[in-house]
């Protein structure tokens, strides 16, 4: 029987996906994450004036016992700071903006108190569009990877209600085992 992967084993996995993805010298930090403050990136998809937001939030700035709203998953704050020194490095901040254009389908808005940043690939160069690509795509691996909607409670109870739902769907041996 195979083992789902524990989430600190996914987490291990997109930090090596966000080493491999970096090239090059070092971009300099522009985005602090600090303990205890929030720090929130959005994936925002724009589909005829309706948009579907998914939302990545650093673990440090939840009090115990608060729930974070839907589509949004809780992240260490390590590789919350590993994500925005990626975008860093991109040159994703040099042009953000502090709106979503009107003609923008995608974009990634990232937000610290007293801080907001759009990132977009609207009217760049090819570059730009390659690069805003690369930051949607490990945005999202790393929503993917991640299995928790808040830190341990959540999970905990997601495997009570999977053992559960899973006791209750197994069908009845009638007695006989193999």
């Amino acid at each position: 029987m195979a083992v789902p992967p524990t989430s600190a084993a996914l987490f291990l996995s997109a930090l090596f996906l966000l080493a491999s993805c970096a090239g090059g010298p070092s971009a300099a930090r522009v985005v602090t994450v600090r303990e205890g403050s929030p720090t929130v990136t959005q994936f925002v998809n724009v589909r005829g004036g309706e948009n579907q937001v998914f939302t990545l939030r650093n673990e440090s700035s939840l009090e115990p016992g608060t729930q974070p709203g839907t589509q949004t998953k809780v992240i260490p704050d390590a590789v919350m700071q590993e994500l925005l020194d990626h975008y860093a490095e991109l040159g994703l901040f040099a042009d953000a903006g502090h709106d979503v254009p009107a003609s923008t389908r995608l974009a990634i808005v990232v937000s610290t108190p007293g801080q907001r940043y759009v990132l977009h690939a609207s009217g760049g160069s090819t570059a730009r569009r390659q690069a805003f690509g690369q930051a949607c795509t490990l945005f999202l691996n790393i929503f993917n990877l991640t299995s928790n909607y808040r830190a341990t409670e959540v999970q905990d109870s997601n495997v009570d209600t999977t053992k559960r739902r899973d006791a209750a769907h197994r069908p009845s041996s009638g007695g006989q085992e193999r």
